[in-house]
This record gives C-alpha cells, structure tokens and sequence, in this order.
C-alpha cells in the first residue's frame, strides 16, 4: 500500500494521514522540490567561499557540512515527524549543491593542461559510482525503505571523514595563491608537489601571464559577471550547455526506463538490476568520455553527444508509439535508452564543468561556477516538476484500475513510477521526448558555429580564441561601406 510505504520513508504514524491520494502526492511533491531547491541555494554562496577562503578551503568547509546530512538521517527514525526528514532532504540539497561547483572548480585549476578535462570529470565519475553503490545496497529485501535509506546515508558520511582526515595533506590551488593572493612562492611550492618535479618555470610564467592578462576582471562577482559585455559570450554558452545537460532528455529516460522494461516482462525485483545495468552503462561511457576528452577534444564530445540525442528522441518516439501495437518494440526502446544514456555521458553530462574552467580566467571563474551551478539545479529542479505532473496524471488516472506506487531513490532525487499497468501513455503521451529534440538540435548548431576547442590549451589562449571569434563575427555584420 502506498501509505505503508510513505510511513516508513516520512516516518508518519498516522494512518489517516496518508490514506487521501492528494496527501501524499502533496508530501512527496515537496520532498521533490526540496532537493534541487537546496542545491540552488547551496551553490549561491561558494563564489564567495572560494575566493574568500581559497579553493581548498571552500573544499573543507562543504566537507564539514557534508557530514550533517548522514548523521541526522541516521537518528531520523527517532524524530516521528515527517518534516524532519524533508527538512534534512533540503540540507542535503544545499550541501550537494556546494559539493557540485566545489570540487570541479578546485580540480580544474590544479590539473595540468594535457589531462584537465579527465580530471575534472572525475567527480562526475565518482557521482555515478555513489548513484550505483546506493543501487547495489537498496536492491537487497533487508534494505528497503526507511532501513536502507538510513543505511545509505549513514555510510556516505564515510567518505567526507576519509576526505577531513586527508584534507590538510592537499596542496592549494597555485593560480589562486599567485594570481588572487599574490604569493608567487607559495603557487610555486604546491606547483612543486602537483607536478611532482622541481622544474615549474613554464607553468609559473603562464600564470604571471594569465594574471596580466585579467586585469580588467579583477574582483569579478556574479553580479558584475552577468553585466559584463566583454564576458557575454561566455556566460551564453555556459548557461546553454549546462542547461543542456539536463534539458537533452535524461529526465525523461530515467522517467521512461521503469516503464519500458516492465512492458518487456522484468519485475519489481530485475527493474532493480536493469537500474544498475543503466548506470554501469554510463559509468563505461563515462570513462571512454574521459580517454577521449584531451585527446579528440571537448567540442568533439559535445557534438557527438548532442547528436546522438537528437538522434534517439526523434527514435524512441516512433519506438514508444510503435510499441503500442507492437510489443516486441520494447525490447528495442530498451537499447534506444541504452544508447541514449552513452550519448548523455560522453559528452552533455559531464562537460559542461570541464567548459566553464576552460572558458574563464581565474578571478571570473569561480562566479561562472556560481552561474553554472545555479542553472544547472534549477533546470533539473523545472524537469523535475515537469514530469512529476506526468505522474500525477498518471496516478489520476490508474488509480482506480489498482495500480499502486512504488517510490524509489533515483538520480539523485524522488521518482515517482506506475508499476502496473506498464504503459507508455501519459498526459503529453509517446511524443515526450519530442519536447528535448529542439534543446539537442539548437545545442548541437551552437557548438559547431561559436564554440572553440579547448583542449590542452591555455586559458590566456582560449581568450585569445574567443577574442578573435567575436571580431570576425563583428566584421562580418558590418555593413559594407560604399
């Protein structure tokens, strides 16, 4: 029963509280928003952080809070209140919020210029190996419910103690020590130990370059970022594509994924095991992503990947269709996810971070990450609402044909999926992936014409780049004079 379930997610004693439908639509529907509305507010603030506090220590600071999220879960079964648990979703929210802009940002100015955009996506990889882990251990019969979610939580405090205790070892950031503090000695000894060589006067002389060569952005906030002219371009083409990365349809796959394998005959229990199979999926994806991103290049992976989804929306949506007649059809929308989640991870999902460190000079950066991080939670906390209407619609209309709910943890917040009937009808129907194939088509446009390459190059020279694209640009829209 549905109420049984939200009783030992909420911990809600009450039988009549959850026995109306709208009830629990209106808790869960909170618990949803909740999530991305913290990250929203949780990445505001780390433009701050890491210019006042230095890069390494934003770092121990979203550490430290990172540890509060686990520990108040764990003890949440004695807190017979539902509003203590969604409470601490939208703490949880706000930490993961500072952890997603934190990390890529303090990775992507300690890497070297030939590996930056591997480096940076690891945190995108280690991402995914937490989304699997939480699979693996919730998929066991003793892990359901309130007991694994407590369980899950209380093991990903682990890592943020692992990380405290080896925090003070990490070097700090050499571009923000010179070019920020003015401590070329400092950014020259932590360039020693990153580089593993004494020999650092090329990197040193291309930061003294770069800090030069930013003058005029001296002290830059969001606010004088976003009102910059001579920053417009940038600023365009990091909102796009991290808006991209969530509008290019994986909301809708992982909304779709349930429902397609139940139509081709898997249960509750090997919906479990397909959910693991999709991220593995993605995790090897993710990794060829990470060989090819400083090698083929990082405007390759974005073509392709937007490509191939625009490509697979407009098939899925005859493949969905189709399978209304034809229920052999699912097998073949189950490898059409499939493809659609390697294209994701190649190049839409995780390099997007790996473009606003390229794109930006040291003292505008860590506003851009505050820009990048607020669109991106916002743009999920807008998909998420989207297909959350879908669901309820669903449930509106399914309900009295007995059907039942299951609420499960995937990617990274609440879905909400019809388990039986399996059907791919809905309010907006089959054609719901028609919605993202405008967003993957004009993203795909927009990188072959306005964006550089930026692989091992560096940021001075990316400048340049885009420097001398804009004035072609320019001189092209010139009228000719007679």
């Amino acid at each position: 029963m549905v109420w049984q379930l939200l009783h030992d997610l909420f911990n809600i004693t009450t039988y009549e509280e959850m026995e109306d439908p709208g009830s629990q639509m209106y808790i869960v529907a909170i618990t949803l928003a909740l999530f991305p509305l913290g990250a929203i507010f949780g990445s505001i603030p780390v433009g701050y952080l890491a210019n006042r506090f230095g890069r390494k220590g934003a770092v121990k600071i979203t550490t430290f809070l990172s540890l509060i999220p686990p520990v108040l879960l764990a003890v949440g079964n004695k807190v017979n209140v539902y509003e203590f648990t969604i409470a601490v979703r939208f703490y949880t929210g706000v930490c993961t919020g500072l952890i997603s802009v934190v990390v890529p940002l303090y990775l992507g100015e300690i890497a070297p210029g030939s590996v930056r955009g591997a480096i940076i996506m690891m945190s995108q990889l280690f991402y995914s190996l937490g989304l699997f882990m939480g699979q693996l251990i919730v998929a066991k019969d003793n892990f359901k419910m309130r007991g694994g979610y407590v369980i899950v939580m209380g093991i990903s405090g682990v890592m943020p103690i692992f990380q405290i205790i080896l925090l003070p070892f990490f070097p700090e950031s050499p571009r923000y020590l010179l070019i920020q503090r003015k401590n070329a000695e400092s950014a020259r000894e932590e360039l020693k130990v990153l580089r593993g060589k004494d020999d650092v006067e090329n990197e040193m002389n291309e930061l003294r370059q770069e800090d030069l060569f930013e003058k005029a952005e001296k002290n830059m906030t969001t606010a004088k970022l976003l009102s910059s002219p001579n920053l417009r371009t940038q600023v365009i083409t990091i909102v796009v594509l991290t808006g991209g990365a969530q509008l290019d349809g994986i909301g809708a796959v992982h909304y779709y994924v349930d429902i397609i394998c139940m139509a081709a005959g898997a249960d509750e229990k090997m919906l479990q095991w397909l959910r693991m199979v999709t991220i593995i999926i993605g995790l090897i994806s993710l990794l060829i992503a990470m060989y090819l991103a400083d090698s083929k290049g990082h405007r390759y992976l974005l073509l392709i990947g937007f490509l191939m989804c625009s490509i697979v929306c407009v098939l899925l949506t005859m493949a969905l269709e189709m399978q209304v007649t034809i229920n052999e059809m699912a097998y073949v929308n189950i490898l059409l996810v499939q493809v659609f989640v390697i294209a994701h991870s190649v190049g839409p999902g995780p390099l997007p971070n790996v473009i606003v460190v390229s794109m930006f000079l040291q003292s505008s950066r860590a506003s851009a990450f505050v820009i990048a991080g607020f669109v991106q939670w916002f743009t999920h906390f807008l998909m998420m609402m989207v297909f959350l209407q879908i669901v309820v619609s669903d449930i509106d209309s399914q309900l009295d044909a007995g059907s039942k709910v299951c609420v499960s943890e995937l990617h990274p917040s609440l879905y909400l999926t019809i388990i039986h009937p399996p059907s791919p009808q809905t309010k907006i129907g089959t054609y719901s992936f028609l919605m993202f194939l405008p967003f993957c088509g004009g993203l795909f446009i927009y990188i072959f014409k306005n964006f550089p390459e930026t692989k091992n190059r560096t940021f001075v020279d990316i400048r340049r780049i885009i420097a001398l694209q804009k004035l072609r640009k320019t001189k092209l829209k010139k009228p000719t004079e007679k």
